[in-house]
C-alpha cells in the first residue's frame, strides 16, 4: 500500500454507482462442487431481499425498478462463484446485483444503483468472477482470460490469487470477523430493521498523485479548508515559512515531502501522522489533533467501524488504511461516510464505509464493506489558530461535541482553568430540535447569533437544553463555548432532531459521575422507538461491554391524552416522562418487556426548557442498567387505544388498575407491538392477582381488541367474577353487570359486520378473581 509499502494498483473501471456489500457466512471445509454450490433458489431469495430492503429505505435509481435474474458467473476452473441480477426501470437497465454461489463467502457481494453491468455483451458462458471488482472473460484460448475493465489478457496462473473464493487467508479472515460481528451485535428474534446512514458532503475525491496516502490525506484537508483558509491553496499561492501552499497540486507536493513519501508512492506510519501535523502546523498555522487507532496498537478491530461512525457523525472525514485487503491490498482511502442496517430477515447486519480511494477508474463514493483488513482508522481533528489573539482557546469544529478528559485536558491545554470554543456548525433539514449540553464546568451556546443556553458556571456535570422549534432547511450557525475551572473537565453538545435518541454512557451500574461517551440513535419505526441491541458487546468503544449504564433523552410532541409506554430490556429500565417516573424496574433479567398506561397532560415539560410555552411538547428519558451477557433495550409510546392501527391478528390488550374504577396509571399486558400476546380473554387468577404490581382484591381492568366479523348475528358469552361490561363499536353496551358476583354466565346477542372494537371492563372485587369471554356466529 502507499501507507506503509507500496501504492495501490490501478483499475479501469467506468460503470455506476457500486455499492459493495459483502454477507460472509463462512464454511472452510474441502467439498465437492455440489455440496459447496449455492443453490439458485437461495440466492434468488437472498437477491429479492436485499432489493426489497434496499429499495424500502433508500433514494436511488433502484426505486420503482424490477430485480430479474441474467446468469451464472464461474471462476477459471469452470465452478459457480455467483449468480448476477439486473435491475430494468422503464425498460432500461439501472444497475446489478451479484450473490455468491459459494458456500466460503457467501451472501451479497457486489452491487451498482445504475448503469450496465459488467458483463453487459459478454456471453453467458464466458463470464468469469473472482471476486469484486474482479470481472473476466474466457477467451478462445482456455488458458488466457481478459480483464473487461482494462482489456489486458491475464494468464490463468495470475487468477489464482484473486479468487477469494479459494484463497483460505481471505476466507480465515472473514470468518473470523463474522464471528465477531455476530457475537458483538446479536440479534433477538422478532427485532425489526434497523438503518442508518451519513453522508459528508464536500470532501474531495482527488485521483492518485505522489503516492495514496498524501492523496487521501489532501482529501480530508481540501474538506477543511472551508473552515481553515490557510490550509489550502485554491486562492492564490501563498508563501508560510519559505513554502508554497499554492496552487492545489502544491499541497498535495507539501504533503508528500512531508511525510516523506518515496518516488515509488510509500508512506511510512509514523512519517505519515507526524507529516501531517507538520502541514497543519507550518502551512496553515493551525494546531491539529491526530487520534491513531490501528492493530498494531493493539485496538480490538470490532471497535473500529464505531471509532469510524463517531468520527463521521461529527462530521470529520477519516483516514483509513488497509492491510492485505483483498480489493486495496495496502493502501490508504479518505472516509466520507457510512451505511449500516440489520436485516431481522437474516439476522445479519450490513455495514460499509463510504470511501474516495485515489483510483482515478474508480467511481467517487464507493462502498466498501468493513472488514479486519481495514486496520487503522485515523481521526483528523483541526484545532487552534495558532495566530489568532486567542490561540490559547482550544478550537475544534465538529457538529458533536463528546468530550470526558476526566483530570486531563484537550492537547496543549492546561488541565485546570482553560477555555474551548466549539463550531458546531451545519446543514440542518427544516423541523423541530432540542439542544442539549452537560457541562463540568460552564457552558454557553449560541444558534443563528442568538444564546440558547447560558450557565457561565462551575457545575459537576449539570444538563442545559433549549428548544429550536420550526428551524428552516439550510445552513445554521453553532457554536459552544466552554470553562473548566478545576477538578474534572467534560463537555457534551449536542443539536438533535425531535424523537431521535441522544445517548449518554456511563461506566458503572448507576448513572454516576460523567457520561464516558456519547451518541445520536436514529428514531425506529412510525412511533420513534427506541433501539439499541448491542448482543454481547458494548454500545461504543469507550464504553465496556458490562456492568455500564446509560440515560436516553428525547424530545416528543405528544397531544395530552391516555398513552400506553413499552420498556424491554435485558437487564434493567426506568422511565421519566417530563421529570416525573412513570416505570421503575432497576434489576437484572432476561429480555422482558413492561408496559404502563399513563395521562399526559399539557404544559409540564415548560420547567425543562426556559420556560417554553409549546404546550404538547415533552421530555422522555429512559435510563438502562446492562449487569451482564447481552445488552438490549427498545422503548415506544403510542396512544392508549387507536383502533385504527389495530388489526385482529394483534389480539387482545389488557390494562390493569389498583382500584375499581380504571382509573390512574396501570399495567398493562398484550397488545400490537408486545411480546407477549394474549389471544384468548381467559383468565383464572384464583385469589391471587394478574401482576405483582397489583393487588389481589378490589382492582379492574380493561380487556380490548379489533375482530373482523361477518355479517351476521353473534352471541357473546362472558363468565366472570365479579363485575363485567362488554361493549362493541365504542357505543354499544351489550353487557352491562357492575356488581358483585360468583362467577355467573351473561349472554347477548347482536349483530355485527366487519372490524369492530371490543372492549371489556372487568371488576374483582375480593375472594377469587376470573373472566372469560367467547363469541359465536349464530345464523
Amino acid at each position: 500500500m502507499c501507507m506503509f509499502k507500496l501504492f495501490g494498483r490501478k483499475t479501469s473501471i467506468s460503470f455506476g454507482i457500486f455499492f459493495l456489500v459483502l454477507l460472509f457466512t463462512f464454511n472452510v471445509k474441502a467439498e465437492s462442487l455440489e455440496e459447496n454450490t449455492i443453490p439458485l433458489e437461495k440466492a434468488t431469495v437472498q437477491a429479492q431481499t436485499y432489493f426489497n430492503y434496499v429499495t424500502k429505505n433508500t433514494k436511488s435509481n433502484w426505486n420503482g425498478g424490477e430485480l430479474k435474474f441474467d446468469r451464472v458467473l464461474y471462476d477459471y476452473k469452470g465452478k459457480i462463484t455467483a449468480y448476477l441480477f439486473i435491475i430494468h426501470k422503464e425498460q432500461v437497465e439501472s444497475g446489478f446485483l451479484i450473490t455468491s454461489g459459494n458456500k466460503n463467502i457467501s451472501g451479497i457481494l457486489e452491487s451498482a444503483r445504475e448503469g450496465n453491468n459488467p458483463y453487459h455483451g459478454v456471453a453467458k458462458e464466458n463470464s468469469i468472477y473472482l471476486g469484486p471488482l474482479t470481472h473476466y472473460k474466457k477467451t478462445a484460448n482456455n488458458r488466457e482470460f481478459v480483464d473487461i475493465h482494462t482489456n489486458q489478457i491475464v494468464e490463468e496462473s495470475k487468477l489464482v490469487a484473486s479468487n477469494i473464493f479459494e484463497n483460505p487467508k481471505i476466507i480465515n479472515d472473514f470468518k473470523k470477523n463474522n464471528e465477531k460481528k455476530d457475537k458483538n451485535s446479536r440479534a433477538l428474534s422478532g427485532q425489526m430493521p434497523q438503518y442508518t446512514k451519513k453522508y459528508i458532503q464536500g470532501v474531495p475525491d482527488l485521483t492518485w498523485t505522489y503516492g495514496c496516502t498524501p492523496t487521501a490525506v489532501a482529501n480530508i484537508v481540501g474538506y477543511w479548508v472551508k473552515s481553515y483558509p490557510r490550509l489550502d491553496g485554491y486562492n492564490g499561492n501563498t508563501v508560510v515559512n519559505g513554502i508554497n501552499s499554492g496552487p492545489y497540486d502544491k499541497v498535495l507536493a507539501n504533503l508528500a515531502k512531508f511525510m516523506e513519501t518515496t518516488p515509488e508512492g510509500a508512506t511510512y506510519a509514523t512519517k505519515g501522522i507526524e507529516g501531517l501535523k507538520k502541514y497543519f502546523n507550518t502551512i496553515g498555522q493551525y494546531s491539529v489533533n491526530i487520534e491513531q487507532h490501528s492493530t498494531w496498537n493493539k485496538d480490538p478491530h470490532h471497535t473500529f467501524f464505531d471509532i469510524y461512525k463517531e468520527e463521521i457523525n461529527a462530521d470529520r472525514p477519516v483516514w483509513l488504511n488497509t492491510s492485505k485487503h483483498p480489493i486495496f491490498n495496502e493502501h490508504s482511502l479518505s472516509g466520507v461516510g457510512y451505511e449500516e442496517f440489520f436485516d431481522p430477515t437474516e439476522q445479519q447486519w450490513y455495514r460499509s464505509a463510504i470511501v474516495h480511494d485515489t483510483w482515478d477508474s474508480t467511481i467517487k463514493d464507493y462502498y466498501l464493506i468493513w472488514a479486519p483488513q481495514i486496520d487503522e482508522v485515523i481521526s483528523i481533528k483541526p484545532g487552534t489558530d495558532l495566530n489568532s489573539e486567542n490561540s490559547k482557546i482550544y478550537t475544534e469544529k465538529g457538529t458533536a461535541i463528546h468530550y470526558n478528559w476526566g483530570a486531563g485536558a484537550p492537547a496543549g491545554q492546561p488541565k485546570d482553568k482553560f477555555q474551548a470554543k466549539f463550531d458546531q456548525s451545519q446543514f440542518l433539514k427544516s423541523g423541530d430540535y432540542f439542544m442539549q449540553t452537560l457541562a463540568d464546568d460552564g457552558v454557553r451556546v449560541t444558534f443563528d447569533n442568538n444564546k440558547i443556553i447560558d450557565r457561565w458556571t462551575d457545575s459537576g456535570g449539570q444538563i442545559d437544553r433549549a428548544l429550536l422549534t420550526n428551524v428552516k432547511y439550510g445552513n445554521h450557525s453553532l457554536t459552544t463555548d466552554f470553562y473548566e475551572n478545576s477538578g474534572n473537565a467534560a463537555i457534551y453538545s449536542d443539536i438533535v432532531p425531535f424523537d431521535s435518541w441522544l445517548a449518554y454512557y456511563y461506566p458503572n451500574k448507576n448513572l454516576e459521575g460523567l457520561p464516558i461517551d456519547a451518541k445520536v440513535l436514529p428514531p425506529m419505526g412510525v412511533n420513534g422507538i427506541l433501539l439499541e441491541n448491542n448482543g454481547v458487546g458494548a454500545p461504543t468503544a469507550k464504553v465496556p461491554a458490562d456492568g455500564f449504564s446509560a440515560r436516553y433523552t428525547t424530545v416528543k410532541r405528544l397531544p395530552a391524552g391516555e398513552y400506553v409506554i413499552r420498556g424491554r430490556a435485558d437487564d434493567g429500565i426506568r422511565v421519566l416522562i417530563d421529570g416525573k417516573v412513570v416505570l421503575d424496574r432497576w434489576t437484572a433479567s432476561a429480555f422482558r418487556e413492561d408496559a404502563r398506561v399513563i395521562k399526559i397532560e399539557d404544559g409540564t415539560a415548560s420547567w425543562a426548557f426556559g420556560n417554553s410555552n409549546e404546550k404538547n411538547i415533552h421530555l422522555i428519558e429512559v435510563q438502562y442498567l446492562e449487569e451482564s451477557n447481552v445488552s438490549h433495550v427498545e422503548f415506544d409510546i403510542q396512544e392508549f387505544w387507536d383502533s385504527y392501527y389495530f388489526e385482529p391478528k394483534d389480539g387482545w390488550l389488557a390494562a390493569f388498575y389498583n382500584n375499581k374504577d380504571l382509573q390512574g396509571p396501570g399495567i398493562v399486558k398484550g397488545g400490537r407491538t408486545s411480546l407477549n400476546k394474549i389471544d384468548k380473554l381467559q383468565f383464572n387468577w384464583g385469589s391471587e392477582s394478574p401482576d405483582p404490581g397489583i393487588q389481589k382484591d378490589n382492582f379492574s381492568a380493561l380487556f380490548m381488541k379489533v375482530e373482523d366479523f361477518e355479517p351476521g348475528m353473534y352471541e357473546f358469552e362472558v363468565k366472570a367474577d365479579d363485575g363485567v361490561i362488554v361493549t362493541v363499536n365504542n357505543f354499544n353496551k351489550i353487557i352491562d353487570s357492575w356488581v358483585p358476583s360468583a362467577g355467573e354466565v351473561r349472554k347477548k346477542q347482536v349483530y355485527l359486520s366487519g372490524k369492530t372494537r371490543i372492549s371489556v371492563k372487568y371488576l374483582e372485587l375480593e375472594g377469587d378473581a376470573n373472566i372469560q369471554l367467547n363469541y359465536k356466529k349464530i345464523d
